[in-house]
């Protein structure tokens, strides 16, 4: 794939105005037919995950989370948020409709692997739990190894580079394979070149002129980070009030915990949260896969008990839930 030149800043808009997305990127005025499919979902809420080990793993399989009827491990996957987002033939090098994706699932597994081996049994693991999405963090030397490792292994599964933080990674990332991206910050030249290249991107913002600046680089769809340290989901919410008009959907990440991330998807501007707590760096460096694929199916329940508390309660208008289903562009 070529490489891309970082382009100049648009011209700004005025106060709150949307500027026309970049090219590969969907238009402010997004079609209102349709509701994801989180509405649809039927699931009651877990009680708190005991820890990670082995006792975990059987209670999920056997149904002893909380007060939940006993179900097996394959009716949590088929009762969680839909069916996987398996691309059929043909998708698999389509550009990605990342709010669609996001929509779809509420969650954004993270990972931070010291080895390029753990890559796709991590990535297999997420798929059986029917979650085929993982962001891998560019902080250690296996991210890049590991992104092209699982776009070899399994070209249907969305794998994306997190902590992208230079124009150069956005190239090497998809020279590696990646299919989406984020940062933590909300960086002009990173914008340019995401944008140039149509790489789906989530730019990091924490106050009102990152969000604005985002909104007129045409990004409607941030990452809000750090969002724990940053002032959590009361912030979430102070942040994004201004901005609704503008169908700004905000990702929180950083600091976010298997006892508290479902307190940010009840937020209505909230499209999914991001975090390692799906997939914990111990149970990783441990070959614990089944493990991981436990815990992901118990967050895919507790994130669609969320979102079915946020519609049951939702005011007349909440433009996050207003989106096609179409997954690719």
């Amino acid at each position: 794939m070529n490489r891309v030149e970082v382009l100049q800043k648009p011209e700004p808009g005025g106060h709150g105005e949307q500027l026309a997305p970049g090219r590969g990127f969907r238009s402010e005025q997004m079609d209102k037919q349709g509701v994801a499919e989180s509405r649809n979902a039927s699931v009651q809420v877990a009680g708190q995950a005991p820890g990670p080990t082995g006792s975990y793993r059987e209670s999920v399989r056997n149904g002893r989370e909380g007060d939940d009827p006993p179900v097996g491990l394959e009716s949590l996957r088929s009762r969680a948020l839909g069916p996987a987002l398996a691309p059929p033939s043909g998708n698999r090098d389509r550009p990605v409709n990342l709010r669609g994706v996001l929509l779809r699932h509420r969650l954004i597994p993270t990972a931070r692997l010291s080895a390029a081996t753990d890559a796709v049994p991590l990535a297999e693991a997420l798929q059986r739990a029917g979650l085929p999405l993982l962001q891998v963090s560019l902080t250690s030397a296996a991210a890049f190894p590991a992104i092209e490792a699982i776009r070899t292994a399994l070209p249907d599964f969305l794998v994306g580079a997190g902590s992208v933080l230079s124009p150069g990674q956005v190239n090497d990332a998809l020279a590696a394979g990646a299919r989406f991206g984020s940062g933590p910050a909300m960086h002009s030249g990173l914008l340019a070149c995401a944008r140039s290249a149509e790489f789906p991107f989530l730019p990091g913002a924490m106050t009102p002129s990152e969000v604005e600046c985002g909104i007129q680089w045409g990004f409607l769809t941030q990452c809000f980070y750090p969002a724990a340290a940053a002032g959590g989901p009361a912030m979430v919410r102070a942040l994004a009030a201004p901005y609704r008009h503008t169908r700004l959907a905000l990702v929180p990440a950083g600091g976010l915990r298997m006892a508290d991330f479902q307190e940010y998807l009840v937020i209505p501007e909230v499209g999914a949260v991001a975090g390692r707590f799906l997939c914990e760096g111990a149970l990783i460096e441990a070959g614990l896969w089944e493990d991981i694929e436990a815990q992901a199916v118990l967050c895919m329940r507790k994130a669609a008990a969320a979102v079915r508390e946020r519609l049951a309660s939702r005011s007349a208008e909440v433009p996050v839930e207003q989106e096609p289903e179409e997954i690719y562009r």
